[in-house]
Formats: C-alpha cells, structure tokens, sequence
C-alpha cells in the first residue's frame, strides 16, 4: 500500500536547489517516500498553532528529512573535505565524530530533529547508522 507524500519534489528544490539541482525528480520521490514513513512513525500532527497561524508541521518535518537524507549523497557526507585536481589529491574529515549522531550530521537533520523535539510523539529516539 502506498502512502501519499508529505512534500513534493518541487518544495523540496525550491528549499535547497544546490543540493538537489543534480538530483532526478524520481530520486527526490523516492527519498520523500522515506521521509513521509519517518514523519508519520514519529507522530506529528498535520498542523500546529502558531502566532494566531496554522503550520503544516508534517509538511516541513517532511522536506527536512527529505533533505538530510538528500546531503547524505554528498562529498562531505561522505567525509570529503577538499579535492584538488592538478596533483590529484583528497582530504577527508576526520571519522571521529563520537557523540554526534547521525541526524546530527546535516543542518537538515537538526532542523528535522528541532521540530521532532518540539511537536513529534517519540518517547525515545533511535538512530542506526550502519557505515558502509
């Protein structure tokens, strides 16, 4: 059974379109796919108020995680921190990142993970990250 998307591939570009300018629209659903099953597990409410308005909360929770998952894909998720092409050299990040979890990784991740602490229905949260 399929779930219907919280966000779409358009908001999603519209939110960060240096991100995803390279990404396929049919990558973007399928990432927003995931993000929709995380959002509801974690139990937010359609819409919040705030200041007299009425938020889509599920919506933004939606193109955040969208968007952490999306910045996973990059060079610096994948611990690139400089390339030089002339004399071809790398540079990575250190691996050390003891204490940072993994939802922590993105300023996408944080901003989702503001929102879960604020509005989401977890008791307790889990990440697991299995390095490849």
């Amino acid at each position: 059974m399929a779930i219907t998307p919280l966000t779409t591939a358009e908001a999603v570009k519209n939110t960060a379109p240096d991100l995803t300018n390279s990404m396929s629209d049919d990558t973007l659903k399928m990432l927003i796919q995931d993000a929709t099953s995380q959002v509801l597990s974690d139990q937010f409410p359609e819409h919040v108020q705030a200041g007299g308005q009425e938020l889509p909360i599920r919506e933004e929770a939606a193109r955040y995680f969208t968007l952490h998952l999306c910045s996973m894909d990059s060079k610096s998720a994948q611990g690139i921190q400089a390339e030089q092409v002339d004399v071809i050299k790398r540079q990575y990040f250190s691996k050390n990142i003891q204490g940072q979890r993994w939802i922590d990784s993105s300023i996408w991740g944080r901003r989702y993970k503001r929102l879960l602490d604020q509005y989401g229905q977890v008791d307790d949260i889990s990440w697991i990250v299995a390095e490849h």
